[in-house]
């Protein structure tokens, strides 16, 4: 055995070198079998046979449903064989496992998603089309269906993509009886590959891996098409208010004049020593009659209501927001929560006015929903309902119940119904009982809120008496305002400064090139930095610049003269 590995195995097994000499040890015809009996004897393990093969190929199995990574499979199977204290065969024979296990979860992959495949008519071929460049296509619709839209100029993209998958029925596919972590996998394998590679594998791959990337696709869309909802309804709040702001700004010197004026008036009108009678010629003496029509004309044109908001101003993009409003709306599918029903009522109305070419809204729509700052606007004081504005407000409130959780779409991943998140009403029931037992909870909801209001007395009684005592960082003013003041940090226990000091105190203090040349010492690490040509470096001091390149690259220092090193 040569020395090095010599030095190496015993340094392993904590035993002095001169033990592995050989003439001490079993070197003889059949010593490796017999090395391994004493070794298995000693450890406990114990040799891999058929019917361990038959298990663990099994096990494979199942797990290369979730995930047919190879050496993902492979880690696995080693850390299995030692957990069951099994000898690992050779590496040809996990290999032969491994290639088995992936190949027996793809076909059960594909029986378990034949039932979709054979539910539609034609959806095999249909799937297959996907991957031809149709004429006057520059890529094949399955290309097509991975870009991602991020404008609203294109909105009409994702609904043609949105339209296409609700026509193979993704929408309506289950695909459940396969593993999420399988069909994201699947997913990503067509959104990264090829056409032509993916026409080119077996169908028992193929079409499996078009409907997990069409069911993929479909939620994408989906929430691409909410997003651009989202922003579009966002971009026209934002141009009113800059509209407003630009009105302000155009009428502030008209509206300068009118403050003066009415302040010279005033002073007429506060003025003792005007007798009424001579309140008129005094305030023409200020200003004309005609002055004053055309200053009353300037304030009925720039009069704002008192309570002005950009509202007004966005009737005015009622045009810009129908225009993609309208597709998508016609698009999606809207769920809503118990919180929600009234606002989806009069999107359902929205929708369906659209779908009729009606343009009066109806004096009986749901309104609501409308927040008080809309009122004024979508119902005028000439009675009715403002098409424009009760149009606009839908779809502002729609915005908000989205990001609320209020209103979910239907086949959409992150607008997806919020109950998905708890546990099904079915499985609630069995699970109740153990569920409470295991987190301490009482029974019934009832108990659980007594007790929780209980705490509450008990900390707002003690909150009350310390400020009081003004033994508190809580202060609440005249005016009933409550101020918290800068939070002190809770004191350290002196055992953990003590602890803290003992540690520091076992931590040798180094510089960190000392540190560098201790670890290059024991792995020799500088050895792998070779030229990318191949030659040798001519300076005795290589070592030294080596370092200091590689301390400046990682402290992102700075030479004044040559930049960044």
């Amino acid at each position: 055995m040569p020395e090095p590995a010599a030095a190496l195995l015993a340094d392993q097994l904590d035993i002095e070198l001169g033990s592995l000499h050989a003439d001490r040890l079993d070197v003889g015809p059949g010593a490796r079998g017999r090395h391994l009996a004493r070794a298995m004897a000693i450890s406990g393990f114990r040799e891999f046979g058929p019917v361990d093969a038959a298990a663990l190929q099994a096990w494979l199995e199942d797990r290369a449903l979730g995930h047919d990574g190879p050496l993902a499979l492979l880690r696995t199977t080693v850390d299995r064989l030692r957990r069951q204290a099994l000898v690992r065969p050779g590496l040809t024979v996990l290999e032969r496992l491994v290639a088995g296990a992936r190949a027996a979860a793809e076909l059960e992959v594909a029986r378990r998603l034949q039932p979709v495949l054979t539910g539609g008519r034609g959806l095999p071929a249909a799937l297959d089309r996907l991957l031809v460049v149709a004429d006057g296509q520059a890529s094949a619709t399955v290309r097509q269906l991975g870009q991602e839209t991020r404008t609203l100029a294109r909105v009409a993209e994702p609904i043609a993509k949105l339209q296409l998958l609700h026509g193979l029925g993704a929408e309506r596919w289950d695909l459940s009886a396969v593993p999420a972590n399988r069909l994201r996998m699947l997913a990503q394998y067509v959104d990264h590959a090829s056409s032509q590679a993916i026409g080119r594998r077996d169908e028992s791959f193929r079409h499996p891996a078009l409907l997990a990337f069409c069911a993929e696709a479909s939620a994408r869309v989906t929430d691409e098409l909410v997003d651009l909802l989202d922003d579009g309804i966002a971009n026209q709040h934002a141009s009113a208010r800059r509209a407003l702001v630009r009105e302000k700004l155009e009428v502030s010197d008209r509206a300068n004049a009118s403050v003066v004026l009415l302040g010279e008036l005033l002073e007429v009108l506060l003025d003792p020593d005007v007798p009424d009678p001579q309140v008129r010629q005094a305030v023409w003496k200020r200003a004309s009659p005609e002055e004053l029509q055309q200053a009353l004309e300037l304030a009925a044109s720039i009069k704002r209501p008192l309570q002005d908001s950009h509202v007004e101003k966005l009737g005015d993009r009622y045009r810009a927001a129908r225009d993609f409003a309208q597709r998508i709306l016609a698009t999606l599918t809207f769920r809503a929560t118990a919180d929600g029903r009234e606002l989806l009522e009069a999107v359902e109305l929205l929708r369906e006015l659209n779908r009729r070419g009606v343009r009066r809204v109806p004096d009986t729509a749901p309104t609501g929903f409308v927040p008080r700052g809309w009122r004024p606007f979508v119902r005028p004081p000439g009675g009715g309902i403002d098409r424009h504005h009760w149009e606009l407000c839908v779809l502002s409130e729609l915005r908000d119940a989205l990001r609320a959780g209020e209103i979910w779409v239907k086949d959409s991943r992150r607008y997806s119904d919020p109950e998905r998140f708890l546990i099904p009403a079915g499985d609630w029931t069995a699970a109740r009982e153990k569920l409470t037992v295991e987190l301490q909870l009482p029974a019934t909801a009832d108990e659980r809120l007594a007790t929780l209001l209980e705490h509450t007395d008990v900390s707002r009684e003690v909150l009350d008496a310390d400020l009081k005592g003004g033994e508190t960082d809580i202060a609440v003013d005249a005016e009933g305002s409550l101020s918290v003041k800068r939070l002190r940090a809770a004191p350290r226990e002196p055992a953990v400064d003590d602890l803290a000091r003992e540690v520091s105190n076992e931590l040798a203090v180094i510089d960190l090139p000392d540190l560098l040349i201790e670890l290059d010492r024991r792995c020799n690490f500088t050895g792998h930095l070779t030229h990318a040509g191949g030659a040798k470096p001519r300076r005795q001091d290589h070592a030294r610049h080596l370092f200091a390149a590689i301390i400046a690259q990682a402290c992102n220092l700075r030479d004044r003269t040559h930049g960044a090193r």
